[in-house]
């Protein structure tokens, strides 16, 4: 359920790459749900869907709505894009079309793959690492009493368990801020 927002802000007031809505964006996405539900962010030419049936019927249209990287790319204002990738390329980290970037029938192979190792069963078994790696983010900020999220567990946080599982060097990645590419996070040994 949203809660009406008291405000008299416009969805065009906010951008999501504020840091001050990247903190709290509960105003912003208020904001989305009241006056803006298919909203086009200006300064990326990408749209935000805020309600779920919407994103659901996006999700199952890929006709319409593909999540194709090349097309995504192109919306980007300027070089953007371009910058990205070869920044990426420059590290070793040259983008390829993975299970988020690809439609059917792709999408398909890529989603048989993960699904023979992550089944149910082993994410299940995963759980109690899980927990102790979030304990262990966790532990690095309890005692300052708070944490840029993001930065200090959002991130980290799945970045360590995949790249466990997929064997990098080292065992557990951590964001170093000279390796950090758009907020991604990177494995050091």
């Amino acid at each position: 359920m949203n809660t009406p927002s008291t405000s008299s802000s416009r969805i065009e007031d906010f951008s999501l790459f504020d840091p001050r809505v990247q903190s709290d964006p509960r105003e912003f996405y208020n904001l989305l749900h009241e006056q803006r539900p298919v909203y086009l962010m200006p300064e990326m030419g990408m749209y935000v869907v805020a309600r779920y049936e919407d994103a659901r019927a996006m999700v199952q249209d890929h006709e319409t709505f593909s999540s194709r990287s090349n097309l995504i790319g192109s919306k980007f204002d300027g070089s953007m894009f371009e910058n990205y990738n070869k920044m990426l390329a420059e590290k070793g980290w040259a983008r390829v079309d993975t299970l988020s970037w690809t439609d059917p029938p792709e999408h398909g192979r890529y989603r048989a793959i993960v699904d023979k190792v992550f089944n149910v069963r082993y994410v299940r078994e995963l759980q109690p690492h899980i927990a102790q790696v979030a304990n262990d983010l966790i532990d690095k900020f309890i005692d300052r009493g708070e944490c840029e999220f993001v930065s200090e567990f959002a991130l980290p946080l799945p970045g360590i368990i995949i790249a466990e599982q997929l064997g990098l060097p080292g065992g557990r990645a951590r964001p170093g801020p000279a390796e950090r590419v758009d907020q991604g996070v990177t494995a050091q040994s």
